[in-house]
């Protein structure tokens, strides 16, 4: 990563990336799927001040006291960029026949330790982990092994790993208040 260390520190790249991060019809999806890997991978960086107003856009947080509040414990906002990840591109894009860049992108993401992001985000972290464990054990071909690829890869993401058994439901480890 350290090669690409200007790239995901410039405010430039991520502008680029916010825009083309939409899809439409003029664009290829391969293009809107590597945009929002690479403003993801940005997203996880402890930012300056300059790069604020961008990662409140794109963490989708308008009021600046509640990123203030995230911000002061960045495993809030580094939960909140994966959930958004997971939610918004690896499981809309699921299907994908190379899933090799979403992968990609939770290997180089920075890693939140769970229990010092707020409840509500590690439970929804826990919903979109029961979303992945279903799809595979249920879906297609395609979906169920990128969805068995994603949980390996999010076993690594993450300070905690989430339970290895496809059998029964999400569970994560207990996780202490501050």
């Amino acid at each position: 990563m350290a090669g690409f260390s200007p790239i995901f520190q410039s405010a430039e790249s991520w502008i680029i990336a916010e825009r083309l991060s939409e899809p439409n019809k003029r664009m290829d999806v391969g293009v809107t799927i590597g945009a929002r890997c690479v403003a993801t991978v940005i997203a996880s960086q402890l930012p300056g001040k300059q790069m604020q107003p961008i990662l409140m856009r794109h963490l989708k947080i308008e009021e600046p006291h509640i990123f203030s509040f995230y911000l002061d414990n960045f495993d809030g906002v580094l939960l909140i960029n994966l959930n958004q990840f997971l939610e918004d591109t690896a499981l809309k894009f699921i299907d994908m026949e190379d899933f090799s860049i979403i992968r990609w992108t939770l290997r180089l993401v920075k890693r939140p330790e769970l229990q010092h992001a707020a409840q509500e985000l590690q439970d929804e972290f826990k919903r979109l982990l029961n979303r992945i464990y279903e799809l595979a054990e249920r879906s297609s071909d395609g979906a169920s092994s990128n969805a068995r690829q994603l949980l390996d890869e999010l076993s690594y993401a993450c300070a905690q790993r989430p339970s290895p058994s496809l059998n029964g439901p999400t569970v994560l480890p207990h996780s202490t208040s501050r």
